[in-house]
């Protein structure tokens, strides 16, 4: 079974990465600024000690 995986995976990834529909586009500032709050949150919910019960 992990072997039918991993040769599923292996063509899937084979294929590259797909083109964006329109490159010539640039990154309004709102979704700059929301990327950049996500990944603060992102952060924010990592801890850098366990929590010990």
């Amino acid at each position: 079974m992990w072997l039918f995986w991993g040769i599923l995976i292996a063509l899937f990834a084979s294929s590259g990465h797909p083109q964006p529909l329109e490159d010539s586009d640039s990154i309004s500032r709102g979704k700059i600024i929301l990327g950049i709050l996500t990944f603060i949150a992102g952060l924010m919910c990592a801890t850098l000690t366990p929590i010990q019960i």
